[in-house]
């Protein structure tokens, strides 16, 4: 496993649910924010959409159950939930900050994430934002992962050539733009699938959480 991760220069990880627990908080804001614009869906069905884009959930919901609203109107509003219900949460996976300060000694690391800058910012804290030498959020790409556009603008601003740049997520969304740019990739179970689909696409390993990684890499 060492052998095969000695060409890698960069890591770029996703966000939620590989770096953060903030799935079960999205979800419970799509869900309110459903259940409030006259959509009756069960928060289990929700939890099945999570890593589903968020334009891409409300166009969803607005077929099958009728959503009342104006997509961008419903985003902004969603955000304003998320917000409430995620303040004063830490939301960093236990040993976040020591993984990532072993992996940086080593390879450039980047998040290609898809949260918008303000619910990425609000997701985060300064500190773990200045361990990443670039973070690319959803409005940054017309396209969102499993499109590969956000994977390459990573690696160009990494400056590290995309054969180069291991990718490590929780969805089959990563697992996806990964291959599409023929980058390494590496599942982790911490999302709301636990990693299970993963399974079926081309990756280096899976591993119980992001932390697990730290040996990988010494």
């Amino acid at each position: 496993m060492k052998k095969e991760l000695k060409k890698y220069e960069a890591i770029i990880f996703d966000l939620d649910g590989t770096l953060i627990n903030s799935i079960p908080y999205h979800s419970k804001a799509f869900f309110e924010i459903a259940i409030l614009h006259g959509s009756m869906i069960s928060q289990s069905e929700v939890d099945s959409l999570m890593g589903t884009p968020s334009h891409k959930i409300f166009e969803y919901l607005k077929k099958k159950y009728h959503l009342v609203g104006d997509i961008p109107e419903l985003r902004k509003e969603r955000r304003k939930i998320f917000k409430k219900i995620i303040h004063g949460k830490n939301l960093l996976f236990p040993g976040v900050m020591s993984m990532l300060s072993s992996v940086k000694k080593n390879f450039k690391i980047g998040i290609a994430t898809g949260s918008s800058l303000i619910t990425m910012k609000r997701s985060t804290n300064s500190e773990f934002r200045k361990k990443f030498k670039f973070i690319s959020t959803i409005d940054d790409v017309k396209k969102g992962k499993p499109s590969p556009d956000q994977l390459f603008l990573v690696a160009k601003k990494l400056k590290i050539s995309p054969k180069n740049c291991l990718v490590v997520g929780d969805s089959v969304f990563d697992a996806i733009a990964a291959r599409r740019t023929r980058m390494g990739f590496i599942g982790v179970r911490t999302g709301f699938k636990k990693g299970k689909p993963l399974e079926k696409h081309k990756h280096l390993a899976i591993v119980s959480s992001v932390r697990d990684l730290s040996h990988f890499f010494q």
